[in-house]
């Protein structure tokens, strides 16, 4: 049967991946997404040679990613063409194969992201050079965030390692022409600096460092980031002041900065909160869009502390508005003019050593929470 594409996603389906689905060798999109699937990934699944697209997200598979997903083409009778891999949400355990990318010309999406997943991020993956976005969040891997991924950046959009237990220091090199919107390793035990060639990160939208064990000061060529729409780097060990070179609009797009529980000290910066003053009358469909990606390939999300409370922002994250400075060292007066941000819907400045007056907040009709 010369079948090309079949779409089951969505349904009430149960029970095991059927085995029939191997006699269509010619299919090139297989799509059994949310469905209530259990067991293993069938092996004959590995001979589809004309896979383009797999999607066995949002069930409740168990086992292992065969190795022969991972020698590409060898071990699996050649799968030159596979572009999209999305295994997200279900129970797979084990280790990605240590070959997974290797051979792999085509591959551009690979979502493992809600699994069980424990050991090494593969080096082999930097030989997926049209690789545009990896999403191995929320599984158990530990070691270090391969150095080559920063090589990578030239094609990678999305990079997002986030509810990990990595460890070591971020990689020092992000090539010039990097094409990185998100990089989030929130959760992990990343150490170290902010490396500088970040900065060549020019089409930065989200950076989420939250939940790490980052030091140094401020790295004040963020605020040169013009597409920069989210910041993140609560709970590290991050110390010194904000204060950064002058420049006529820093942070031109900035929507969600989250700097709470550092150490950072000083003043609370004037040109930061005059900044989101500017947003106030910007068009507030203008937002995250990270790298034009479908939702079906990639959706954004960040955690904020609501009222004491971790809440995750994703569907409507293009128009949230949010500033958490707390547990800081900050000192003086809580400017005048944050009580003409109207658009904002988080303020937190708690815990800190603020004197002073507190500004009148009745035109915040859209505050959800302040501290």
């Amino acid at each position: 049967m010369k079948l090309y594409y079949l779409d089951l996603s969505g349904n009430f389906l149960t029970g095991s991946l059927p085995l029939f689905f191997s006699n269509f060798t010619q299919i090139s999109n297989l799509y059994v997404g949310d469905n209530h699937f259990s067991g293993t990934i069938p092996a004959t699944i590995w001979n589809l040679t004309n896979l383009i697209h797999l999607y066995v997200n949002s069930n409740n598979l168990t086992g292992t990613i065969p190795p022969e997903i991972g020698k590409l083409p060898a071990s699996i009778s050649e799968l030159p063409s596979l572009w999209a891999l999305s295994l997200f949400s279900n129970k797979f355990s084990g280790c990605i194969p240590m070959d997974m990318g290797k051979n792999a010309p085509q591959l551009n999406f690979v979502d493992l992201s809600k699994n069980n997943f424990s050991g090494l991020i593969p080096g082999t993956l930097c030989n997926a050079a049209s690789l545009v976005s990896l999403d191995l969040s929320s599984n158990m891997l530990k070691g270090e965030i391969p150095r080559c991924l920063g090589d990578l950046s030239s094609s990678l959009n999305i990079l997002d390692l986030h509810d990990n237990q990595l460890q070591s220091t971020l990689p020092s090199e992000f090539s010039k022409g990097c094409k990185l919107t998100t990089f989030n390793i929130n959760n992990n035990h990343i150490e170290g600096s902010v490396p500088p060639a970040l900065s060549n990160c020019e089409q930065l939208q989200i950076l989420d460092f939250g939940k790490n064990g980052l030091s140094g000061t401020f790295p004040s060529w963020v605020v040169a980031l013009r597409n920069l729409e989210v910041l993140v780097f609560r709970s590290n060990e991050f110390h010194g002041n904000l204060s950064v070179k002058k420049m006529e609009h820093p942070f031109p797009k900035l929507r969600i900065i989250d700097l709470s529980h550092n150490q950072f000290n000083g003043n609370l910066p004037i040109y930061l909160f005059d900044n989101f003053k500017l947003m106030v009358d910007s068009d507030p469909h203008v937002g995250v869009n990270v790298s034009h990606l479908p939702s079906e390939y990639y959706e954004a999300s960040v955690l904020l502390i609501v009222k004491g409370k971790e809440r995750e922002v994703k569907q409507n994250l293009y128009i949230y508005t949010s500033i958490d400075l707390s547990s800081n060292k900050f000192e003086g007066e809580i400017p005048q003019l944050i009580g003409e941000l109207q658009s904002i819907r988080l303020l937190n400045l708690s815990h800190n050593n603020l004197t002073g007056h507190i500004p009148s907040l009745t035109n915040m009709s859209l505050l959800e929470g302040c501290l």
